[in-house]
């Protein structure tokens, strides 16, 4: 996966982290999703793969569920958005692994 492509999602997943949290004052599923970009960044910086892989796993969880608890249209499209990214993002770390 490219680099500027890589940051520009994890980019995406801090302003929905800054959203959730300022805006839609989720506290409990937002602290999970920053704390995994996080790790996901730290991983891909490092190059460790199989723990990128797991991250970006835990990420999709967790939007999944995000998903499931958001009743504005705004928020759930960029949400959407945010897990079809992560699904593309595994399809490629399983081709790789």
């Amino acid at each position: 996966m490219n680099e500027q492509k890589f940051m520009s999602f994890i980019c995406e997943l801090i302003k929905l982290y800054k959203t959730l949290v300022f805006t839609a004052k989720e506290f409990v599923i937002s602290k999970r999703i920053i704390k995994v970009t996080v790790s996901l960044g730290t991983c891909f910086s490092g190059k460790n793969k199989e723990e990128m892989y797991a991250s970006c796993i835990e990420i999709e969880f967790w939007l999944k569920v995000l998903l499931l608890l958001i009743d504005e249209h705004e928020l759930y499209e960029k949400t959407y958005e945010l897990c079809k990214k992560t699904e593309e993002i595994i399809k490629i770390m399983e081709e790789i692994l």
